[in-house]
């Protein structure tokens, strides 16, 4: 759990805790700034709207995964992310009865996105860096947007799951991470194919080129006219 040491962290506690009270469209700023010890100035300085709050919320487990996270370069690149995802969700169990409302609360507005998923998936990025994954280029992109849709789903899994041991989201994790494992190979597959099929074109194309002027040969028409005017015997100079 998220410690109240910053006027932030109160902040934040204190929003999540009323979440779990009442209906978040009924939760104002006044409101949690009050449950936080704080006045609205202060409060202000720090957020500027409830959006804001859950962006912090989201910011502030990332972090406490990184603290809580100790790299095994033994292990796989899957059992890494598996025990990362792990701790981010244990990290949010004191949570889950707000998260649930508030999951709830933004399924019902089918005509605008989740926006506490979203900010959730956006955290794939240091999940990744926490696993030893590198995020770096395209594929540190493809590897954050696969992971944010396997996060997705295993959340929802997460957010149902009543065992005190986790053992469907376990589950449900281990299979999502294997499936995404699987399919980012056969991605390298295709591009190390496609890699090849390119280098082997422009090898063709250099000897094509290499061909078409061998010997002193002129390479179109053009350059034969303009040969054969400074050079009537077609020689080199």
């Amino acid at each position: 759990m998220i410690e109240n040491q910053t006027s932030r962290n109160r902040i934040i506690n204190a929003a999540l805790e009323l979440a779990e009270k009442k209906p978040w469209a009924e939760i104002n700023l006044n409101e949690i700034a009050h449950a936080a010890q704080l006045t609205v100035a202060d409060l202000s300085q720090l957020f500027r709207s409830k959006t804001e709050i859950l962006e912090g919320f989201s910011r502030a487990i990332d972090t406490e995964v990184l603290k809580s996270v100790s790299l095994d370069p033994e292990l796989s690149v899957r059992d890494r992310l598996f025990d990362v995802l792990m701790t981010r969700f244990e990290l949010l169990n004191p949570y889950k009865p707000a998260l649930i409302k508030l999951f709830e609360h933004n399924e019902r507005r089918i005509k605008s996105p989740n926006p506490l998923l979203r900010r959730l998936l956006g955290s794939q990025y240091w999940m990744l860096v926490a696993a030893g994954v590198d995020v770096d280029g395209p594929r540190g992109v493809i590897r954050a947007a696969g992971l944010a849709s396997i996060y997705s789903r295993v959340f929802v899994t997460w957010l149902e799951d009543d065992d005190p041991g986790l053992a469907k989201t376990m589950a449900t994790l281990d299979a999502k991470l294997r499936t995404g494992e699987n399919w980012l190979k056969r991605v390298g597959f295709v591009r190390s194919g496609l890699k090849q099929l390119v280098q082997a074109l422009q090898k063709s194309a250099r000897r094509s080129g290499t061909k078409s002027t061998a010997g002193g040969r002129p390479s179109s028409d053009k350059s034969s006219g303009n040969q054969s005017q400074s050079n009537p015997e077609g020689q080199g100079a």
